[in-house]
């Protein structure tokens, strides 16, 4: 692991980022949501721990980097964190690979976690659609009653 600094700072290149546990209320906001979202719905959080001596971390793909000289810090955009599932185009779900540096097609195999290829952030989701979808009927069934009776 190493710091991010000015001259390791290039905005056109893809890295992973490791992200120690330890330091877990210091996370960016967006990492911190990705990390809940898919620990709250694929029912796991994906750590690495490469030795016995080494810290526990989360690993996400970013890019983008711009630096702050003055505040001295390093700014990337998230590509995703890793095994964050998402839905692509066809609505078929996607999975961060950070060996691939990015999303690749998601599958369920022997001895995997059987909602590892669910979408991350799938219950608020659900939660929006069905209360847009209640409002729906509701709203004109209540204007209805209202205006005949």
């Amino acid at each position: 692991m190493e710091l991010i600094r000015s001259k390791t700072c290039d905005h056109d290149e893809v890295v992973v980022i490791n992200f120690p546990l330890i330091y877990s209320e210091t996370f960016p906001i967006g990492v911190y949501n990705s990390i809940s979202d898919i620990a709250k719905n694929n029912h796991y959080v994906p750590t690495q721990k490469l030795s016995r001596n080494s810290l526990e971390t989360i690993q996400g793909v970013f890019t983008n980097c711009t630096y702050d000289a003055y505040e001295e810090e390093a700014n990337y955009d998230e590509i995703c964190m890793q095994n964050y599932v998402k839905l692509n185009q066809d609505n078929e779900p996607d999975i961060c690979s950070v060996k691939l540096l990015g999303y690749t097609y998601c599958t369920v195999e022997d001895g995997d976690n059987p909602d590892k290829c669910q979408p991350s952030s799938a219950f608020s989701l659900h939660a929006y659609l069905s209360i847009w979808r209640i409002l729906q009927f509701v709203l004109p069934a209540f204007f209805f009653f209202v205006f005949v009776f």
